[in-house]
């Protein structure tokens, strides 16, 4: 962060974290982040209890992470 080579931000793009997050990689094909996955996480954000961190570059979404918050805690998922 200190380089400023991504442009950090939090609850800005929670959908786009989450379907990034599910996309295939090597050795993991499928992913557990299915439509249901994603429409019950997208209610819990809807009612400000997940949260996203997303890193960009360029503009492009490159990274980032969602979660849980329960009181002061943060359950990061992906």
């Amino acid at each position: 962060m200190r380089q400023e080579v991504f442009e950090v931000s939090a609850d800005t793009d929670f959908t786009g974290v989450m379907r990034a997050c599910a996309e295939p990689r090597p050795g993991h094909p499928e992913s557990w982040i299915n439509e249901p996955i994603l429409a019950l996480y997208g209610e819990l954000f809807a009612r400000g209890h997940a949260h996203s961190v997303e890193c960009r570059r360029e503009g492009r979404l490159v990274g980032g992470l969602y979660g849980v918050s329960v009181g002061a805690a943060f359950f990061g998922e992906s």
